[in-house]
């Protein structure tokens, strides 16, 4: 069993001198953010970004999220059409006969007391004759 440790295969860049810019960067980032930043951690973050993107790790990484993402389209796009075809044949439907309404049984009539006849007064009628209105 060997003790040797393999040196990573980017470790040259931890290696290599902040250059002006990343240390202008790096400082940047501390005004603007209020975080204090390594300028070497700048710098091999800025260097080594397409790296990372093109390794086999973050390569599976985006095609499992590309996987789960389609799969969650797909059961979205199924929960959709369910429900639009329900609201569809809601919709179409036969409806269904509406109920006749009740016919309300008539309240017996109840008799009322008798009152004593009145004769009301009859008006009295005046006559007036032409010569009497001019």
């Amino acid at each position: 069993m060997s003790n040797t440790k393999q040196t990573p295969a980017l470790a040259n860049y931890a290696a290599k001198e902040v250059t002006p810019v990343i240390a202008a960067y790096a400082a940047w980032l501390e005004e603007q953010t209020g975080y204090k930043v390594d300028p070497l951690s700048v710098y091999l973050s800025s260097a080594l970004r397409g790296a990372f993107q093109k390794s086999e790790g973050n390569q599976a990484r985006i095609a499992t999220r590309a996987a789960e993402l389609e799969a969650e389209t797909k059961a979205k796009a199924a929960r959709g059409l369910a429900a639009a075809e329900a609201a569809y044949a809601k919709a179409t439907a036969p409806k269904p006969e509406p109920k006749a309404k009740a016919v309300p049984k008539e309240a017996p009539v109840r008799a009322t007391a008798a009152k004593p006849a009145t004769r009301k007064a009859a008006p009295t009628k005046t006559t007036t004759t032409k010569a009497a209105q001019a």
